[in-house]
């Protein structure tokens, strides 16, 4: 039972994972040579960030959170003078070139409003629009499908 970090210049770390989170988390700073005061956490190799940092001093499991056999890129997590902004840092250098998209998740986590704003532009308009048969069609954002039973007496006209 183990995971795989990533860390420095591409070297990598077997941890045992079946421990506490806070044992776990002492131990992998020790190791990758972190900053003891250093807050640290892990995002896996899709993009999903681990939130070790979260539950830095907690007695669960590790393997609670963790994924047998998972890759991670050790990330130095650091909580900025305005106390609400947080800013994610590859502990892994050349993050941008071994793993383009990592560092642009990093990135939008740093900046949670930018991510906000972008998500406001993609998010398409919804417009109202009336079928064949004459219904009015309103689009849902959650797609979910509305059955609509028609009575034996309702027929359209055409006009």
């Amino acid at each position: 039972m183990f995971v795989t970090i990533r860390y420095g210049a591409d070297q990598s770390v077997i941890f045992n994972y079946l421990c506490r989170i806070v044992n776990f988390i002492d131990y992998v700073k020790r190791t990758c040579a972190c900053e003891t005061e250093a807050c640290i956490d892990l995002i896996d190799e899709s993009g999903n960030l681990m939130n070790l940092s979260a539950h830095q001093n907690s007695l669960q499991l590790a393997s609670n959170i963790l994924k047998e056999r998972g890759k991670y890129i050790l990330i130095k997590v650091t909580k900025q003078d305005d106390s609400e902004t947080i800013k994610y840092e590859s502990m892994l250098k050349n993050i941008e070139h071994s793993h383009p998209a990592l560092a642009g998740q990093l990135q939008k986590l740093s900046n949670p409003k930018v991510k906000d704003k972008e998500k406001d532009k993609k998010e398409p308009i919804l417009r109202k629009s009336r079928s064949k048969d004459g219904i009015l069609n309103t689009p849902s954002k959650n797609k979910s499908a509305i059955a609509i039973k028609r009575s034996a007496s309702f027929t359209q006209k055409p006009l």
